[in-house]
């Protein structure tokens, strides 16, 4: 059985919100009760549920990171380096191929969008600034997008809250 902040609070008999106000820094915690909790954690091996943490935080430290073909060589270099910086600032990075077909990437753009990834890095994708902002327009969702292609300058980044005004005046070139 996975252990729960219920099970810690039981062991190191205190409160939950103790064990909260423990895990998260948010409160004073007294040095004995601080090592009854460490001990129960141990003992009982708890990971704090990351899912129900992005609930109450709004962030799931979860990046994705979306291009076109994976067996490009370019990639691998690119992927080592956002995964690299990625771990750096302690967030987890989904790699989407999306195989040249922009309904997948849509798919993929829409799928994170109700992950609540806290960002995207759309990379080499022709149809990635069109997608990007057809999305913001169905959902206003906190999620960063920086997109790269062809066509566009060599990197816009906007909320996708702003995104379509934003990038409609980065294509144009005006500031």
């Amino acid at each position: 059985m996975k252990a729960t902040i219920y099970h810690v609070a039981r062991r190191a008999r205190v409160s939950t919100a103790t064990v909260s106000r423990f895990l998260n820094g948010t409160g004073p915690v007294a040095a004995e009760t601080r090592h009854r909790i460490e001990q129960a954690i141990q003992v009982l091996g708890y990971r704090p549920n990351t899912v129900a943490r992005s609930l109450v935080t709004k962030a799931t430290h979860t990046l994705a990171l979306l291009m076109p073909d994976i067996t490009n060589p370019f990639f691998p270099d690119l992927v080592k380096g956002v995964q690299l910086l990625a771990d750096e600032r302690g967030y987890t990075v989904l790699l989407c191929s999306v195989a040249g077909d922009p309904a997948r990437e849509e798919e993929y753009l829409e799928m994170l969008s109700a992950k609540q990834v806290d960002g995207a890095l759309l990379v080499g994708l022709p149809s990635s600034l069109w997608t990007a902002t057809s999305t913001t327009r169905r959902r206003r969702s906190s999620t960063s997008i920086t997109a790269r292609g062809p066509e566009w300058p060599p990197s816009i980044s906007s909320s996708l809250a702003t995104g379509s005004s934003l990038t409609s005046r980065d294509r144009s070139g005006c500031e």
